[in-house]
């Protein structure tokens, strides 16, 4: 088993504006000593966050952007080794 785990936050100087997104990701294995066949299922984006923001600050300038994320999501994977 596999686990991945990602925070970012950030805050502006004056406090006044404040951001932050999480990211959770896992794997679980499964293979036989003697066998040749593995199985993997894998969860992404398990907290399903659903944009990251990003602020930018400037004497003149104040920007926002916004991306939106694949949400959560599952794989099973099947793998055979010769």
């Amino acid at each position: 088993m596999t686990v991945d785990y990602q925070y970012n936050e950030y805050k502006n100087r004056v406090g006044g504006v404040s951001s932050y997104y999480d990211f959770l990701n896992a794997a679980l294995y499964f293979e036989r000593e003697d066998s040749p066949w593995e199985i993997k299922v894998t969860g992404l984006n398990l907290l399903n966050t659903a944009s990251i923001r990003q602020d930018s600050f400037s004497e003149n300038l104040i920007s926002t952007f916004e991306y939106f994320v694949q949400p959560r999501y599952f794989l099973l994977s099947v793998k055979y080794s010769l």
